[in-house]
């Protein structure tokens, strides 16, 4: 909105000063957003014009709901009328702004979160009226005891999947508190539109779901291999090394072997050492307790998202060992089938091509 002043008769431009004029929005100087002033033809009316917003230069942020006093105070001491006479007038004016400019392109974006708000909440959500060519902020917190968050995006109301690209909507991070998990995301959209869908995407923090042998009074067999299952595919650091103690702090790490990982790189497998026992089988120890610690922040997901914190897991072992001797179930053919052939009971000689 411009600022207008009017004068009872015409006044020598001559004898003018814009320098003389402020604008104030409380104890903050405007006078930079009002750069440009012209009079009437007449030259009984002065026509202070704002500089055109842009998406990084405004007065207040487009669509904020925000309001803004602004003082205008001009002291007219020494300016003169057309027939030389002085104002002698210094005069102060106030009026308020809202958030909305005129002739602009609107557009409605739905901020969308994951049903039941699985990774986190916005501040806003639902649909939002924006200008375009301007920025609204928005401010995930993301549920950080579960999820990384990585960024917003903007996908196509039509299926929902479709990712828009920059050309529609572009985002730009103003603040990220990854300690808090709060993250405030401009989002600009380029277009007058109502098909934009802006939602978080997270990464799921590698987590350890369980971890076997499970802790049974009577223990396990003490050669049993160590499998700890995580929430999604994982890959060890070259500095993994989980730590292997009995009760009392003893290290049992000579006893264990290399760890390795299953088809899927979700189970993290840990051999005993076939040749060493941790108890003697003829000893007078029937059993021991086992306390396995693995720091987690040597662990990451195959996107590169790293674990947290150190999980402890306590299980007994006594005398005995795994007496069971493999088996061979089942064959599987590839790549010309994918089916399975069953053996059974009976002599190589009679097998048929159907097994």
């Amino acid at each position: 909105t411009v600022i207008q002043i009017k004068f009872n008769k015409a006044i020598d431009v001559t004898t003018f000063d814009y320098d003389k004029i402020s604008i104030f929005g409380g104890t903050e100087d405007l006078k930079e957003y009002f750069e440009d002033y012209s009079f009437s033809e007449e030259n009984t009316v002065l026509t202070i014009t704002p500089v055109k917003p842009t998406k990084d230069k405004y007065l207040l942020a487009p669509d904020s709901g925000k309001r803004l006093d602004i003082t205008i105070t001009a002291d007219f001491n020494d300016l003169k009328d057309v027939d030389g006479e002085t104002f002698d007038q210094t005069i102060s004016h106030t009026y308020r702004i809202n958030d909305i400019f005129g002739n602009q392109k609107k557009a409605t974006i739905t901020v969308q979160e994951d049903e039941d708000a699985l990774t986190g909440t916005f501040e806003k959500k639902g649909d939002i009226i924006c200008t375009v060519g301007y920025g609204v902020d928005l401010q995930f917190i993301v549920k950080k005891s579960d999820y990384y968050f990585k960024e917003l995006i903007a996908v196509s109301k039509l299926d929902g999947s479709t990712v828009l690209s920059n050309d529609v909507v572009e985002f730009e991070v103003i603040n990220a508190d990854a300690d808090k998990g709060i993250y405030t995301v401009r989002a600009i959209v380029k277009e007058e539109t109502n098909r934009i869908v802006i939602k978080p995407r997270c990464a799921l923090i590698p987590k350890v779901v369980e971890i076997n042998p499970a802790y049974d009074a009577e223990g396990c067999q003490q050669d049993s291999i160590i499998s700890i299952e995580f929430n999604k595919p994982i890959k060890a650091t070259e500095y993994f090394s989980p730590a292997i103690s009995d009760a009392f702090g003893n290290n049992l790490a000579e006893y264990f072997d290399k760890p390795y990982y299953s088809d899927d790189s979700k189970i993290l497998y840990i051999p005993s050492v076939k040749t060493k026992r941790i108890l003697d089988i003829n000893g007078n120890v029937d059993t021991k307790d086992i306390i396995v610690k693995i720091d987690l922040s040597n662990i990451k997901d195959l996107e590169g998202n790293f674990a947290s914190g150190v999980y402890q897991h306590k299980y007994r072992i006594n005398k005995g060992l795994d007496s069971e001797k493999p088996t061979l179930s089942a064959v599987k053919l590839y790549p010309s089938s994918n089916k399975e052939k069953l053996l059974i009971s009976k002599p190589f000689a009679e097998w048929n091509a159907k097994g």
